[in-house]
Order: structure tokens, then C-alpha cells, then sequence
């Protein structure tokens, strides 16, 4: 995913791309880990803009991330389109000592750098895939898990484990009765 300075100038340029996820290298390796698949491509519409020696772009990102629930365990497709608003730069700047009033910490001002005549739009865009999957995947928000006993989906109906009372720290409390003798 690579664009050309000379295509970007002080005008905005919009560029769009479908590109299959195999391509980002930290997608394709969350796959191979078996963390989430990415079925169909990485869609996108970017415009990019020089502002002086920065190159800014800003769009949309949007996939299928196959993810499996983290309660019940079911494999489910989450639709992913997030918002993107990247900056490039050339010469990141120097981090300066602690403390000083005018340090400037090219991590807190989110700069890529890039070199060359070309911009490789690839991490950029696979970090912004990255932030956009959930901490904890769930199917649905209601969804209700499974038996930690015999493992039955709780989604699907009740279980035929008998119910037995929770033992706990305050279990013995359970049938302290409190009242005039």
C-alpha cells in the first residue's frame, strides 16, 4: 500500500483500496495465532493532503474480524469501520530530556516516519485495525457463557447439572438465623 509523493500534493487526494488481509503483517500473524481471522478484504477510502512537511491522512477502514466469543466461545463475525487519522513525516523530532519545557516526544505526537519518494500506508492502517477490535469479544451482550461443569452453552437452554449452592467464604453464614431468644 504504497502511494507516490508526486500524487500527493496541497489539494487533498482521495485514494481507495480492497486489499486482502493477508497483506497487513501483524493481521496475517493474529491469524496464524489463531487470535482472528480476517475473511474478505481491508476496504478503504483515505484522502491525503501535504501541510507542509507533514503528509496527513485521514478516512475510513472497514472489515470483517472473525473472532470467537469469550463466554460461550462461539465463532462469530464482528463488521470493524473506524475513522483514521494518520501524519507523516520525514524527520521525526528529536525526544529531549525530561522535564523540559519544550520537549517533544515523536510517540505523543502519533508521527510515522518514511523516507524516500513513497509512503507506506501498510502499518498505519493495520495498527488502526488493531485498536479497533474489542478487549474482550462477546457474541452478544446478553450472551450467558457456558456451564463450568459439564460445559453446556447457556445460550442455547438451561443444563441438566443439579444446582448446587455456591460454597464461599460466608457460606456458613447462610443459616445463622438473627432474632429474639
Amino acid at each position: 500500500m504504497k502511494v507516490s509523493l508526486r500524487e500527493i500534493g496541497e489539494v487533498k487526494t482521495t485514494i481507495e483500496f480492497e486489499i486482502p488481509a493477508e497483506r497487513f503483517p501483524v493481521l496475517r500473524e493474529m491469524a496464524l495465532r489463531g487470535e482472528v481471522a480476517f475473511p474478505g478484504t481491508i476496504a478503504s477510502r483515505l484522502t491525503l493532503q501535504r501541510v507542509s512537511d507533514l503528509i496527513e491522512v485521514e478516512g475510513t477502514i472497514s472489515c470483517t474480524a472473525r473472532l470467537s466469543c469469550a463466554r460461550c466461545l462461539a465463532e462469530f463475525d464482528l463488521p470493524i469501520a473506524t475513522a483514521v487519522r494518520l501524519a507523516y513525516t520525514r524527520a521525526l523530532p528529536e525526544a529531549q530530556a525530561p522535564g523540559d519545557a519544550e520537549a517533544v516526544d515523536p510517540e505523543v505526537l502519533d508521527l510515522l516516519p518514511f523516507s524516500g519518494e513513497e509512503i507506506d500506508l501498510t502499518e498505519g492502517v493495520q495498527e488502526e485495525i488493531v485498536l479497533a477490535l474489542p478487549l474482550r469479544a462477546l457474541c452478544r451482550e446478553d450472551c450467558r457463557g457456558l456451564c463450568p461443569r459439564c460445559g453446556a452453552d447457556w445460550n442455547r437452554g438451561p443444563c441438566t447439572c443439579p444446582q448446587q449452592e455456591q460454597a464461599g467464604p460466608f457460606a456458613a453464614l447462610r443459616n445463622l438465623k438473627i432474632g429474639a431468644p
